[in-house]
């Protein structure tokens, strides 16, 4: 199942997978810390049809502190998502790679050295991703932990799908430095939709495992066009999907699993009960 979602080879004779060397921020893990071979070889195997995040894990590349690193696993072909949600990226699809990476010296608005990589975002996301939505263009903003901490600017995003800014300090702070392997290698961002009316009847509600859709595509596919990058702000019903909107966009039976009769434990999932 899960060589649908990532787009995996067939599995090679003799080739074992292996967990990627843990890594600093400054650093993208070689195809010899990832495993002996090419990293699609070594990463792209078929994981039993099983979309537990546990089997998933072991084959991200990390950061120092822990972390799964995204951008590492995108430079290195640990994971190939595709900007188009046809899965073929035309010209006018791609997106633009803004290389403008910068260094915000100790002063008036950080107390530390402040590491801010353009060229890691636009990998991901398109400019209006975030200008102005958080960051106005040509107007500088107060940045604090205490903002971020409460989901404003860089929060919006670390924290909820990327690496949290807690346990993340290195990646932007380079003379910080968080004790090696504090962070659990989370798969950030699964979300169990919330229901609008409707009765106890109904099946249980929505589950969203944002994972598995950004191994196989950018955030900018579906964000900001069908997606606002914010919680609770899009409105997702059967009577949408049927029309090839929202989620119908892509789970049409052609591109990805029809959201139709016979699929519906797919995304609504029973709620895990904890055990006594």
């Amino acid at each position: 199942m899960l060589a649908v979602f990532f787009d995996l080879p067939v599995e090679r004779e003799g080739v074992v997978a292996k967990a990627p060397a843990r890594t600093r921020r400054d650093s993208v893990p070689s195809a010899d810390a990832l495993a002996s071979g090419t990293p699609s070889a070594a990463v792209f195997v078929p994981f039993g049809g099983t979309l537990k995040e546990d089997s998933v894990v072991p084959l991200l590349p990390r950061d120092h502190a822990g972390n799964v690193d995204w951008t590492a696993a995108l430079r290195t072909g640990v994971v190939r998502p595709t900007v188009s949600p046809s899965g073929v990226d035309s010209a006018t699809a791609r997106l633009l790679r803004f290389g403008f990476d910068f260094f915000l010296p100790p002063g008036q608005d950080t107390s530390v050295t402040t590491w801010f990589p353009h060229s890691g975002h636009t990998e991901w996301l398109e400019c209006s991703s975030c200008h102005v939505r958080l960051f106005p263009y040509r107007r500088p903003v107060k940045l604090s932990m205490d903002a971020l901490t409460d989901g404003k600017y860089c929060g919006a995003c670390h924290g909820p799908v990327a690496f949290p800014i807690e346990t993340g300090c290195e990646r932007c702070h380079p003379k910080e430095e968080m004790p090696a392997g504090e962070a659990p290698p989370a798969l950030l961002g699964t979300t169990r939709l919330r229901r609008v009316g409707g009765d106890t009847l109904e099946p249980p509600r929505s589950v969203f495992p944002h994972w598995v859709h950004r191994a196989r595509f950018v955030c900018a596919t579906c964000h900001n066009q069908l997606f606002e990058m914010k919680a609770g702000q899009a409105e997702v019903s059967m009577d949408l999907i049927s029309q090839g909107k929202s989620c119908g966009v892509c789970h049409d039976g052609k591109r990805a699993f029809s959201a139709d009769f016979g699929a519906c434990d797919r995304c609504h999932v029973p709620p895990k009960r904890s055990a006594k």
